[in-house]
């Protein structure tokens, strides 16, 4: 905020926020365009063609798997109709069950990527 109002201050009849804006539009942003495109470090490797030809090969099997755990928390009515999406407890299951858990990915860092993931949805809509 101090640098905008020293910096942009134009003939002085700007406002706070309109000089705030002008340092944001005119040097932050542009400076963090590569890294505000970085907020998936993953969408490239997903989007390879090796891999999108992985997921169509075992993509009968994945969906299966899928289903299977995502029907498995039964605790409320609304958990049991949410077959389309995991909640963080039938991911920790579908870890555990498939012994994925250990020293580099525990519970806690696998809750810290589910979180991030459901962020990051939730902010693309």
């Amino acid at each position: 905020v101090r640098l905008a109002w020293a910096t942009s201050g134009g003939d002085g009849t700007q406002t706070i926020g309109e000089r705030v804006t002008k340092v944001m539009e005119r040097a932050v942003v542009p400076r963090c365009s590569a890294l505000l495109a970085k907020a998936d470090p993953m969408a490239a490797e997903v989007d390879s063609p090796y891999v999108r030809a992985v997921m169509r090969h075992y993509h009968k099997s994945l969906h299966s798997i899928f289903k299977a755990y995502a029907a498995a928390d039964t605790r409320s009515l609304e958990a049991m109709s949410a077959s389309n999406s995991l909640s963080l407890d039938e991911t920790i299951y579908l870890f555990k069950e498939g012994k994925m858990l250990d020293e580099k990915l525990t519970t806690t860092k696998l809750t810290a990527i589910f979180a991030r993931v459901n962020n990051l949805f939730e902010e693309e809509g």
